[in-house]
């Protein structure tokens, strides 16, 4: 299997496999998919992606909530492991604010502090679960435990606040890990930088900025902003990175979404248009049985199964899409304010 630099496909997909928890028999997986319209694709600059993975490259993968790194790169993580390349992945928030999937569990009674606490307990052990299907151990997995539905908050008005900002689910203002950080935003980049300067990667696959969820979009900034900053302060050597979608206008199944795509800026505004719509494609190609591991990686994520199991379907596919961003594009606002506390 191979990384391609290349335009998504034009012509309409196939419809995936049904999704159901653990099935993964060979008649459950989709078919492999072929590219017919080819024409944007320069092969003089094609570049070869096998040759830039490799035991000593690691590979950072970024994700807002759980389930959103095997959602968009299941197969990207299992090709880095084919090739022996160290990974880890890091969730910003525990995704415990998804209050639908909360009440859906009590059925009849109102959703407590501790509820939402509890969820992202749970969402914690099945994201644990996932990767364990997919080979990556627990060990490697890191979660920070940022306010789900908060993070555009922190990268606005809870940047630098006085106050930090207060978790409208699990009441909390703070992280529960050691030490525990304040929902403000510098606290998130700063945590970030360091993550980023103790792991040195070479890989760092973060959210698409543009995708339309405010989690996901902010979360590729946060990162970007990271990265660009240990970059400046000579921290890191400049890694590849690659950002991914999950919540936008036609993806992954409709043709279309490459086009919306080009004409939207971050957050699927049209602010920043022209910065990120020259950022290429590329392609990574799953073969059968990594198709399988990605379907029963996700029938780990019961919870998120039992309320939006139509929209898991449609990642279960052959390919999967990465923009590569860059981090020094000038004009891409990332800076804030300097920040004392």
């Amino acid at each position: 299997m191979a990384w391609n630099v290349e335009p998504p496909p034009r012509q309409s997909q196939a419809t995936p496999a049904a999704y159901a928890p653990y099935d993964a028999s060979p008649s459950a997986v989709t078919a492999p998919r072929t590219t017919a319209d080819r024409s944007g694709l320069d092969s003089a600059k094609a570049v070869q992606w096998d040759s830039m993975l490799s035991e000593s490259t690691k590979v950072l993968v970024v994700a807002p909530h759980p389930d959103d790194e095997t959602l968009a790169a299941a197969g990207l993580i299992q090709r880095a492991l084919a090739r022996r390349a160290p990974i880890r992945i890091v969730y910003v928030t525990n995704g415990d604010g998804y209050f639908e999937a909360v009440a859906a569990q009590l059925k009849e009674r109102t959703p407590s502090a501790e509820d939402f606490r509890r969820y992202g307990r749970q969402r914690q052990a099945e994201a644990a679960e996932a990767q364990l299907a997919l080979g990556v151990p627990a060990s490697w997995l890191t979660f920070l435990g940022f306010p789900d539905g908060g993070l555009a908050a922190l990268w606005g008005p809870y940047w630098c606040a006085l106050e930090p900002y207060v978790s409208p689910f699990t009441e909390l203002s703070q992280t529960l890990s050691q030490p525990a950080l304040q929902y403000r935003g510098v606290e998130l980049e700063r945590r970030l930088l360091r993550i980023l300067t103790e792991w040195q990667p070479g890989v760092v696959v973060v959210p698409d900025p543009r995708d339309t969820h405010p989690d996901h979009c902010t979360a590729g900034l946060f990162m970007l902003a990271a990265v660009r900053a240990a970059r400046e302060k000579g921290a890191i050597p400049p890694p590849i990175v690659l950002g991914y979608l999950v919540h936008f206008p036609g993806y992954p199944g409709e043709p279309s979404w490459s086009d919306q795509a080009a004409a939207s800026g971050t957050c699927g505004a049209r602010q920043g248009r022209p910065l990120l719509a020259g950022s290429g494609w590329i392609s990574v190609r799953l073969e059968n049985e990594q198709v399988a591991a990605k379907q029963e990686a996700l029938g780990r994520y019961a919870s998120q199964v039992r309320v939006m199991r139509p929209f898991f379907q449609q990642f279960v596919r052959n390919e999967e899409w990465f923009s590569r961003l860059d981090p020094s594009v000038n004009g891409l606002s990332l800076s804030h304010p300097p920040c004392n506390r």
